[in-house]
């Protein structure tokens, strides 16, 4: 028996290592997907997909603060072990068609964490709902108010909304180009796969006792 599940960690290993975007390159504020199966439908259609915030370097896969998801009836940190780590790992996604800066990875990150703190419920028939203002469900986002009720991917999308645009936030600015009810997070993975970006040249400049050599940082790594 032991040999029997020795061979399926291995094979299980083997599929994650040849995966095209490995997590190990994946990088603070993407949208990690993976493909859990359908969980439910709504309208008749299925929701099939799960996905969570990178909010640290990746270290293994059993790091306990590697991402924050909305799992259950809590968002909380999480290891890719927890999440990913026996489904279908798609990659790990942008909602924009460029590199976050370095400053709005922090910004995802830190309104990611933010979440942990408040009182939040599972929302399922929406991204994410203010149970006090009926007004206000699926609508733009509020700047600095944390929705109630959260969604898998309606956390991934409010914390991208906020963490793009923080002072004026608006539906468009996360994967979604508006907050209806109709999305599968699965969809998520036809956004830009967030690639580890490339340093401009070093710059050089003479000083009294040499030559100092500065290093861009990469945008978000």
């Amino acid at each position: 028996m032991k040999n029997i599940l020795l061979i399926i960690l291995i094979i299980t290993l083997s599929v994650f290592a040849e995966n095209k975007y490995k997590i190990e390159n994946a990088k603070i504020g993407s949208n990690v997907i993976n493909n859990f199966g359908s969980f439910g439908t709504r309208f008749g259609r299925t929701v099939d997909g799960h996905s969570a915030i990178i909010i640290n370097e990746y270290e293994d896969n059993f790091d306990l603060h590697f991402i924050i998801a909305m799992d259950g009836n809590t968002v909380s940190y999480q290891s890719y072990a927890s999440n990913f780590y026996f489904y279908s790992y798609l990659g790990h996604f942008r909602a924009v068609n460029r590199n976050y800066t370095f400053k709005e990875r922090k910004t995802i990150k830190k309104i990611a964490k933010k979440a942990i703190e408040a009182d939040t419920d599972y929302e399922f028939l929406n991204l994410y709902i203010y149970d006090w203002d009926s007004n206000h469900k699926n609508n733009t986002p509020y700047s600095n108010v944390i929705p109630t009720d959260f969604r898998c991917d309606g956390f991934a999308e409010w914390t991208t909304e906020i963490g793009l645009n923080p002072t004026n936030p608006k539906e468009e600015d996360g994967f979604y180009t508006i907050n209806t009810a109709f999305h599968r997070p699965i969809s998520i993975t036809e956004d830009p796969v967030d690639k580890i970006g490339k340093p401009d040249k070093p710059i050089l400049s003479l000083v009294d006792d040499g030559v100092q050599i500065e290093f861009p940082k990469v945008s978000g790594a």
